[in-house]
């Protein structure tokens, strides 16, 4: 039977509130009929017993958000390895051996690479914000919604602490958000109000 596949983009609350892991099918459904539809963005729920075990792929599994301020809203958050920040193995490509470096390595030696793995996100009403905004950053528009859409001012709204339920998947599910992020190679990750 077909799974509902939904695009990232696509995921609402009611998704996570019917279903609180989302799979990517691009990570666990290779054999599976569906998996030529599918895209990196694609995700479907999980349907098998919980807690999901972070080490077996990409999921995002539903968080609670909290502002500076005590307010708490919901997003969802991937779960880190407890491992994240080891070296890859060594893979091949042609004749050539390589490894790639460590999150916090490639990230200047800062632990703020996890959150470049966690990609904690928060919903506000029909909105999905996030706070990692990789190489490129979160745009000043996007920035600028987010505030307007909370009626907030930075000051009381960060830092964001995030968590999970560890009933619903092991790894580190918890984290603090102290602004939006930039991914700088080679140094510690850009942060923007």
């Amino acid at each position: 039977m077909m799974p509902e596949l939904r695009l990232f983009v696509s995921l609402t609350i009611a998704d996570f509130e019917r279903s609180p892991v989302w799979i990517r099918v691009r990570s666990f459904d290779r054999a599976a009929p569906w998996y030529d539809e599918a895209n990196e963005e694609t995700f479907r729920s999980w349907d098998q017993n919980l807690p999901f075990r972070a080490e077996r792929g990409i999921a995002l599994v539903v968080a609670s958000l909290r502002f500076k301020d005590g307010s708490v809203h919901t997003g969802f958050v991937t779960p880190a390895r407890n491992d994240w920040d080891t070296q890859s193995p060594q893979s091949k490509i042609g004749a050539r051996s390589i490894r790639s470096a460590s999150p916090s390595a490639r990230h200047g030696g800062s632990q703020l690479a996890i959150l470049g793995i966690q990609q904690p996100h928060i919903f506000l009403g029909p909105k999905v914000f996030g706070f990692w905004g990789g190489r490129l950053g979160v745009s000043e528009e996007v920035r600028k919604d987010f505030y307007h859409t909370t009626g907030r001012s930075p000051g009381e709204i960060f830092p964001i602490h995030f968590d999970s339920d560890s009933n619903l998947s092991n790894g580190i599910l918890s984290g603090v958000v102290e602004g939006f992020y930039k991914s700088v190679p080679g140094s510690t990750p850009e942060r923007f109000w």
